[in-house]
């Protein structure tokens, strides 16, 4: 099976795409980014599972504005979309990057609607020592958001994140417009609530977790803080394949880890 189109949630027209049957997963992207990020992961779970994916609040097919935070109107439209296309049961979660704090969010507000909550990478600086050269990086970009250069701001951006894998396929020029749009969505609207001090919300020990990050960038800030954000949580760590963009650079990688944590949690 599969479905696409817009759908009104939370007074937002949303993209959302849905394929597959059997049990839902749904995929939350990051910052830039759209649902087409996970075109070929979802191609490869679906033949197993109903999988949702959508473009978020503001960003490429979908339109809408921030109205109570960028946490909490992502959250509340993730449970939205659940409530549309999972009726009967909870789904597992899948976040990446910025989409893991949404993730992290949807499960701490919404428990009854997550049966297992995969957060891969999510971006916090709470773990980082105060010397550390993100902290600086984001100050520049909270400066320039605050002067309105939203451009620049988005420039400096790159030098927070790795460059993903050198073997991913190449994106259509179609697909970088919309993820140069993305990114002056992101830095504007989502950006200060992302990469910041304080730690995202807690997820409720009654809701299923594991944590998970790159195998092949563990040099990377948002590796280690993964890692300590697991640990401080009580919630397992697990090493997967690739780096940051792992399930667009190795989707079936990304993939196969997806199905291992599933069938063990």
């Amino acid at each position: 099976m599969y479905s696409e189109g817009i759908f009104e949630i939370n007074g937002a027209p949303l993209f959302c795409k849905i394929r597959g049957e059997g049990k839902p997963i749904l995929l939350i992207h990051g910052a830039a980014v759209d649902a087409d990020f996970f075109d070929e992961t979802a191609e490869i779970l679906a033949k197993n599972h109903k999988v949702i994916t959508y473009d978020r609040r503001g960003y490429s097919r979908s339109s809408g504005e921030i109205r109570n935070g960028f946490l909490e109107d992502s959250a509340d439209d993730a449970a939205e979309i659940i409530r549309r296309f999972s009726p009967e049961e909870p789904v597992t979660v899948i976040g990446c990057s910025a989409g893991a704090l949404i993730a992290m969010c949807l499960a701490s507000k919404y428990p009854e609607l997550v049966s297992l909550a995969i957060i891969h990478e999510p971006p916090t600086m709470a773990f980082l020592p105060e010397n550390h050269e993100a902290f600086e990086i984001a100050d520049k970009i909270n400066a320039f958001v605050a002067a309105g250069k939203i451009g620049r701001g988005a420039t400096k951006f790159l030098l927070l994140m790795d460059n993903g894998d050198e073997n991913a396929k190449p994106k259509s020029e179609e697909v970088m417009l919309r993820e140069e749009e993305n990114m002056r969505f992101f830095i504007k609207n989502e950006f200060a609530g992302t990469f910041t001090k304080e730690l995202p919300p807690k997820i409720p020990k009654s809701v299923k977790a594991v944590f998970c990050a790159g195998d092949a960038h563990r040099e990377d800030f948002i590796y280690k803080t993964t890692q300590m954000l697991a640990e401080n949580s009580s919630f397992p760590f697990i090493r997967i394949a690739g780096k940051h963009n792992c399930a667009y650079d190795l989707p079936m990688e990304f993939a196969l880890a997806v199905e291992g944590i599933i069938s063990i949690m």
